[in-house]
């Protein structure tokens, strides 16, 4: 973060990629731009295959839903329609266990395991 304190105009920006050196300074990186960055850090990396913007916007999507909720997703993400949210929802095995126990406990049974 040294560099972005040290970009006066990128104090302002709400983006997670800004250009430091590069014009606009202090301004949203663009798609590619950020794809040919991530091509060469994953080179750099030694990765056998390269990660994308992509990829960081669906793990980033996934951790939003398990943790906000969708409609908290649909919004940071900037989703028109919820259905182009639920791509991100991955039911765990935890969370499903989870889930069937809360329904338990809601039902005055006891969850599974539990005396």
């Amino acid at each position: 973060m040294d560099e972005r304190d040290a970009c006066r105009p990128a104090a302002d920006c709400d983006f997670l990629f800004v250009n430091l050196f590069a014009e606009p300074l202090g301004g949203p990186m663009r798609y590619g731009r950020v794809a040919q960055l991530f091509r060469r850090l994953s080179r750099e990396a030694g990765l056998t295959r390269p990660v994308t913007p992509h990829m960081l916007r669906h793990a980033a999507g996934s951790a939003l839903t398990a943790t906000g909720g969708l409609d908290v997703a649909q919004e940071i993400l900037g989703h028109q329609s919820i259905t182009s949210t639920q791509i991100y929802v991955h039911a765990t095995a935890a969370r499903q266990r989870e889930a069937v126990e809360q329904l338990a406990r809601s039902q005055g049974r006891p969850a599974r395991g539990a005396r």
